[in-house]
């Protein structure tokens, strides 16, 4: 996956629980986002 819209800054909490949420679903998705 690719994250559009997500700057490559410090994560905000709402980016946050996004991504933990992803995780969830494609667990796949967490080292893409790294």
């Amino acid at each position: 996956t690719v994250n559009v819209g997500i700057p490559a800054k410090p994560i905000s909490e709402r980016s946050k629980k996004l991504l933990e949420l992803e995780s969830v679903f494609k667990p796949s998705a967490i080292g893409d986002n790294l």
